[in-house]
């Protein structure tokens, strides 16, 4: 490939980084991730994230992009995943021949997903942090085969597209909580208890006195009060001239 054309591909994959944040599904943008890479950058490429749910860790890809499966994490305690985990460094291995069992277990820990490295018999596995807002969200580790090396600006570069892909994952992954999570109390007192209009409904049950003036709070008035913990009417902050709150 010319230098030119290398360019274009680089510039065409860099702008293709930039729009996995147009996702806000996690997994699709774990796939959209791993094609991405693959196979311009590597043979093959696996994922890996935390997963809050078990304490485990989730692998994404390998020859099928869209799989994925849990392990344990102790299961990658030694030096090569764990600590690109820790840290968000990358890590790199090279082999003349083929990059060794040991080195290839200690970056990727499910055996299904190392036997589909091997077949490869890979020159170069390289792992890189996927990082956002200062915490590592996860690595990305990927495989060229036989004779198949990375050199250091192919490494920059991929390091590069990794940071932008981190941030999309960041986006993705917040969304989902967000939108997975019950709202708060404050909130909840927000959007339920404090319409931003001036009519009121007075609780069932309870007459209002006659010549009573009220007003009621804006959401803000309401989420402040809501947060010390004063009583129902007193959050929608009723002010009766004859009946007090």
């Amino acid at each position: 490939m010319t230098a030119v054309a290398l360019a274009d591909a680089r510039a065409q994959m860099a702008e293709e980084a930039l729009s996995l944040s147009g996702s806000l599904n996690v997994r699709r943008t774990v796939v959209s991730l791993i094609t991405l890479f693959r196979p311009r950058l590597a043979d093959w490429a696996t994922l890996v994230m935390p997963d809050s749910v078990t304490g485990g860790l989730v692998l994404f890809g390998g020859n099928d992009a869209s799989f994925s499966t849990v392990v344990a994490r102790d299961s990658v305690a030694r030096p090569g995943l764990d600590r690109i985990l820790r840290t968000g460094r990358t890590e790199l291995r090279v082999a003349a021949e083929a990059v060794p069992a040991d080195e290839l277990s200690s970056m990727i820990p499910y055996p299904e997903l190392r036997a589909e490295a091997v077949e490869l018999r890979p020159g170069a596995v390289l792992g890189l942090g996927l990082t956002a807002r200062g915490t590592t969200l996860g690595a990305l580790v990927i495989v060229r085969g036989h004779g198949r090396g990375f050199d250091d600006d192919e490494v920059a570069f991929a390091e590069r597209i990794a940071s932008r892909a981190a941030m999309a994952l960041a986006s993705a992954r917040m969304y989902e909580e967000r939108a997975s999570s019950p709202p708060s109390f404050s909130t909840a007192c927000a959007r339920q208890l404090c319409p931003t209009s001036t009519a009121f409904v007075w609780p069932r049950g309870t007459v209002r006195p006659p010549n009573t003036s009220i007003s009621v709070a804006t959401s803000t008035t309401c989420t402040a009060q809501a947060t010390t913990g004063l009583s129902r009417l007193a959050m929608c902050a009723v002010k009766a001239s004859k009946r007090p709150c």
